[in-house]
């Protein structure tokens, strides 16, 4: 079942299973600039309108022409210093890094931002360092360096404050809440979405405002059924008005997700047309990159609406138009998303086959990042596959990329697809996930215990995207629990309904039926008491029996009382001792006392209620008073 999530009856590939059982964060783990700015963003102002059209253009080019969108971000920059226009000077300097970032230089990125820092700590400039601060927040967030991100967003707000400089510093805070957002935190996420659109209602700047309530929308998205819409159409509107395109088409894709998990049936329709809407205007923006992403989501509503052939044929037909016009940077953009459907639709060749081919163009044009993408798609292609051999080289070859790279969302997509590779190998010891995948099983039995189906789903979900456990962790774990037959039947009926499979495939998945039946028995000790417990219900029957006719040590029952029998008969089983024999007697085995086939009859005494209520009394009695005494 852990092996290999897509040998299971799931219809969904793993790492996208959650978003079919409850709500998730509606933002990507592999975050673009556009999306680490949410919350950063303000209008322009100032007297330098020549230098604020070079960095709204700036900001419209960044995925599509990242070498454009420097130089025009680095003009704006020098013009804003020149002019002593400090807050505009900070977000060209943010759009400088931003553009490094898009082109793929992870490294020039990063110098730049670091560098600005140390030039502030040198000339001890405060407003310069604040502003390094926060440019290195919203670098590391899309590194998925969160930790560090919150730290140095933290620091840059304090800065920001002590200047009384609020803008910068809602702009610090709104980087912390998309931390929040990727580190799935919901609670967390909508708390500081909360206090970021506080301050921007503070400041009264109306971009601000609206990526606030994007903020918001996406926490409560994260977080489970939720008002969501009210946000949602209140970013839309009011980015309509602004005329922010880009993040117009950003909220349209959440959007239609968030429609895509709460309608059905003829719902699905709106959901189709609000993800079309995004995909248009993300044509006209002429960004493929998130048209990608906004295809991608358009295809599951297809599905979800039974038109899986138009949905792939729609993908399929975009990607050749792409290689008609040589769109080079594009085509590696959408077979991304291409790639990601056919694996989720379990057509793991053409998804290799086409990987493969990208991969050649991202090398080519030395994409360096969106090549260690591919490299880990191919990789989890290969596993899928049983090819766990060629996977783990592929993702060992991802993960030097990524490390070279300082690309932290990266590493944990290579570790992943590493941890794949061992699992399918069997060799779990190895996978670099092993302890997050124990973690995860922990959760999941615990999940067991509690009989909490929430936690259950959950955890199985986050298990079979991480992996790094076999059979045998399986078995020492969940499967002790499941001989239990009343959790057992539990275990089932939740994992039928988890996987959409009947309760017959999911007795096979949980290893059949427990074998033993005398598993479901009653145990009752007819020697826990001063003369045993059966016979002295037997005495107070008027049956007395002898030493020499009590060889019942144990017994057990299964299934109804006598009485009340309708369906199959119970079944009785005792332990029987023959006490009269002597040692050398039972080693010679030579024969055995007419009591113990006494004992044989007595234990259809089982059958009846009023034997076995008054054996459970005794014993509960019995324990309790050995429990006070302390010996229990």
């Amino acid at each position: 079942t852990f092996h290999n999530p897509d040998q299971t009856p799931s219809p969904t590939h793993p790492s996208n299973s959650s978003a079919h059982h409850s709500h998730s964060s509606l933002t990507p783990a592999r975050l673009s600039w556009a999306m680490a700015l949410l919350g950063g963003q303000t209008k322009l102002t100032g007297n330098n309108a020549e230098a604020i059209r070079l960095l709204e253009e700036a900001r419209d080019l960044v995925e599509t022409d990242a070498a454009q969108s420097f130089e025009l971000a680095k003009r704006a920059h020098e013009s804003f210093v020149a002019g002593h226009e400090t807050d505009n000077a900070c977000d060209a300097f943010r759009m400088m890094v931003s553009a490094l970032l898009s082109s793929g230089d992870l490294e020039a990125a990063s110098e730049m931002a670091f560098g600005k820092l140390q030039d502030a700590r040198r000339l001890k400039n405060t407003e310069m360092e604040a502003q390094a601060q926060l440019a290195l927040s919203e670098l590391m967030l899309v590194l998925g360096n969160y930790a560090k991100s919150k730290e140095f967003a933290k620091v840059g707000e304090s800065m920001f404050r002590q200047l009384g400089k609020k803008i910068p510093a809602a702009k610090c805070r709104g980087a912390q809440a998309q931390c929040l957002l990727q580190e799935h935190d919901p609670v967390g996420a909508e708390k500081m979405a909360r206090e970021v659109l506080a301050m921007w209602k503070e400041i009264g700047e109306k971009v601000g405002l609206a990526s606030a309530y994007h903020l918001l929308a996406s926490a409560r998205s994260m977080g489970g059924p939720g008002d969501t819409t009210d946000p949602m159409q209140k970013a839309i509107q009011m980015y309509r008005e602004l005329g922010l395109r880009k993040s117009e088409a950003i909220m349209l894709c959440n959007m239609a997700e968030t429609q895509r998990l709460e309608m059905h049936g003829g719902g699905l329709v709106v959901a189709q047309k609000t993800a079309e809407e995004a995909v248009g205007l993300w044509k006209r923006l002429k960004n493929v990159r998130g048209e990608a992403s906004a295809l991608a989501g358009l295809a599951k509503i297809m599905v979800d609406r039974g038109l899986k052939s138009d949905a792939m044929q729609m993908m399929r037909d975009r990607i050749q138009e792409l290689r008609s016009q040589d769109d080079k940077r594009g085509q590696v953009f959408m077979a991304g998303a291409v790639i990601d459907m056919m694996k989720e639709f379990e057509e793991y060749d053409e998804a290799l086959a086409m990987a493969e081919q990208v991969l050649a163009v991202a090398r080519e044009i030395n994409f360096r990042q969106e090549e260690a993408w591919l490299l880990v798609r191919i990789a989890l292609a290969r596993n899928r596959l049983g090819q766990d051999d060629e996977a783990l080289a592929t993702g060992q070859e991802a993960l030097a990329i990524f490390q070279e790279l300082g690309d932290m969302n990266g590493e944990k997509a290579a570790l992943r697809a590493l941890s794949f590779a061992y699992t399918g190998k069997r060799e779990v010891h190895k996978a670099p996930l092993r302890a997050q995948a124990l973690d995860c099983l922990g959760q999941l039995v615990q999940a067991v215990l509690k009989r909490d189906t929430h936690g259950f789903r959950r955890a199985l979900d986050e298990l079979r995207d991480v992996q790094g456990v076999d059979g045998q962790d399986i078995n020492n774990s969940i499967g002790q629990l499941i001989k239990d037959p009343d959790t057992f039947d539990w275990f089932t009926k939740v994992t039928s309904e988890h996987f959409k499979i009947t309760i017959d495939e999911a007795i096979e998945m949980a290893g059949g039926l427990p074998e033993n039946p005398m598993q479901r028995a009653t145990f009752f000790d007819s020697r826990g008491f001063t003369g045993g417990g059966l016979y002295v219900l037997f005495r107070i029957g008027a049956m007395g029996y002898g030493p020499s006719f009590r060889p019942v040590q144990q017994a057990y029952r299964q299934g109804r009382r006598f009485e009340a029998e309708t369906g199959e008969a119970p079944v009785a089983l005792c332990v029987l001792r023959d006490e009269t024999a002597e040692e050398w007697e039972r080693v010679a085995i030579i024969q055995a006392h007419a009591g113990v086939l006494d004992g044989a009859l007595q234990t259809t005494a089982l059958y009846y209620g009023d034997w076995t209520d008054h054996i459970n009394a005794i014993t509960e009695s019995e324990r309790q008073k050995l429990k006070a005494e302390g010996k229990l």
